[in-house]
């Protein structure tokens, strides 16, 4: 027989209740080191702002040196350029037009139109190099010294068509005029040459020297320095091309007196013939009291014929009129003949720019100027009485 407690119900597990999780405890911010992945992650961040700082150096330092680098080229180019320019001016331009210069005395005819032909190449050539010039691209660096540049190069080429315009009065009947307009272009010339030698040169060396570049020169001893040369320009042979005797003499092989030259033996001298006021042939006072009655026209032409009574041909002959009184102002006209021959008779066509007084008894004077070595002018001048009428 069970007794009591064998016959019962299965003994209850007993259940227990979990115990409580305990929360950690809070750190402050400060306090707390981070994560061992959010440590990796600022350093890798702090790793790459330092590359980055340095990739950041190496570019600019490298702009700047790169910068620089093309800076200091542009300047050689530069140099390079102006220096190729000025030594094919001096081979293409200079040397042939003195040449031909030197080579014009007794040249006419065809032979006359070659040269100025010539010249004008030489003109044209000028004028490519500085139009060339000036379609450069210039470091600012040599802003100056390009500007001074073209200058120079347009200063040449104006005076070499300026001596291309006056050749063939030079070269025919030696015209003194012509002669003193070729000196005045040397001149020009000769300003380019002062110009490029006190601005273009020292300018150029100035940009170098302060980018850093070794400009070539002389050192101790005569020894050369090395370095960037910068070339210089001399475009006038020399400065006596500036002289009109001088150049008389180099492009028609003697000099006239007048420029300084010997005063050939022989006498020298003109004397007035006639003077013609229109078809009119006019009566001279005081051999006569006539008074020549003139039918006034616009732009009425005075001729005067005058005969070289000497024994020496002579160059710019100045002929010359006035019409005066004692109530109205003088006027004055005058002409140049480039060349007459002893024996030979010519005619100086002039005419006055002002309408002479009508009505009113004028002095009206013909002059023929005196030449070095004329003695005596008694057969210079002739005087006439006129009065003008409307007709």
């Amino acid at each position: 027989m069970l007794s009591f407690f064998d016959e019962g119900d299965e003994p209850r597990t007993a259940i227990e209740s979990p115990a409580p999780r305990r929360r950690p405890g809070r750190r402050s911010p400060s306090s707390a080191p981070p994560p061992a992945d959010e440590r990796t992650v600022l350093a890798r961040r702090a790793g790459a702002l330092g590359i980055a700082a340095v990739v950041i150096a190496i570019l600019v330092f490298g702009t700047r040196a790169y910068l620089s680098s093309q800076n200091t080229q542009a300047l050689k180019n530069y140099n390079a350029e102006v220096t190729t320019l000025v030594q094919n001016e001096q081979t293409a331009v200079a040397q042939p037009f003195f040449t031909s210069l030197d080579g014009a005395a007794g040249t006419s005819g065809q032979q006359l139109g070659m040269l100025q032909g010539d010249i004008y190449q030489d003109y044209y050539t000028a004028k490519q190099d500085a139009e060339t010039a000036a379609g450069w691209s210039v470091p600012s660096a040599v802003a100056g010294a390009q500007q001074d540049l073209l200058l120079v190069l347009d200063l040449r080429a104006e005076a070499i068509i300026k001596v291309y315009q006056q050749l063939e009065g030079a070269l025919n009947g030696g015209s003194l005029s012509a002669i003193r307009k070729i000196a005045g272009a040397m001149d020009m010339i000769n300003a380019s040459d002062v110009l490029y030698s006190v601005r273009v040169q020292p300018l150029i060396e100035q940009a170098l020297v302060n980018d850093g570049i070794q400009v070539n020169g002389v050192g101790a001893g005569g020894v050369s320095l090395g370095g960037e040369n910068v070339v210089s320009s001399q475009f006038l042979p020399n400065q006596s091309w500036t002289i009109s005797g001088y150049v008389q003499g180099r492009i028609l092989g003697s000099t006239t007196p007048q420029l300084g030259g010997t005063l050939s033996a022989g006498t020298h001298g003109h004397k007035i013939i006639s003077v013609m006021a229109g078809s009119t042939v006019l009566t001279p006072a005081p051999g006569s009291s006539t008074i020549n009655s003139i039918s006034y026209a616009k732009d009425l032409q005075y001729t005067v014929s005058f005969e070289n009574d000497g024994e020496n041909d002579q160059f710019d002959v100045i002929t010359k009129l006035t019409l005066s009184s004692a109530s109205t102002p003088t006027l004055t006209t005058q002409t140049s003949t480039r060349e007459t021959q002893p024996g030979q008779t010519y005619s100086a066509t002039l005419a006055f720019q002002t309408a002479p007084i009508e009505n009113t008894t004028l002095r009206l004077t013909a002059t023929i100027e005196r030449v070095q070595g004329e003695k005596s002018i008694a057969n210079n001048t002739l005087t006439f009485l006129v009065d003008f009428t409307n007709s």
